[in-house]
């Protein structure tokens, strides 16, 4: 995002900042985009398995929907910042 001249703390911001939240929306993001990208990992080349014992990993559906929840907020504050850049890199 840096590249393109965005900043990430403005779109952590946007996505993921409440009154009285104790953990700081840069580090939300980043765990958040870690978790998926921890998750997608598993699912590629693991086939939803521990690597362990071959167990398959259980998902609930509130998970899955917490996942997606925070994805529509990351890509609508990329979106807003790319839009609102003062250069309109879009």
């Amino acid at each position: 995002m840096n590249l393109l001249g965005l900043e990430v703390k403005e779109i952590a911001d946007k996505a993921f900042y409440k009154i009285g939240e104790t953990e700081k929306t840069i580090n939300k993001l980043k765990r958040r985009l870690n978790e998926l990208y921890d998750r997608r990992n598993i699912i590629a080349h693991q086939f939803d398995r521990k690597h362990s014992n071959a167990v398959k990993k259980e998902i609930s559906e509130c998970v899955v929907k917490e996942f997606i929840k925070d994805m529509i907020k990351i890509v609508d504050a990329i979106n807003y910042a790319v839009v609102n850049h003062p250069c309109n890199i879009a």
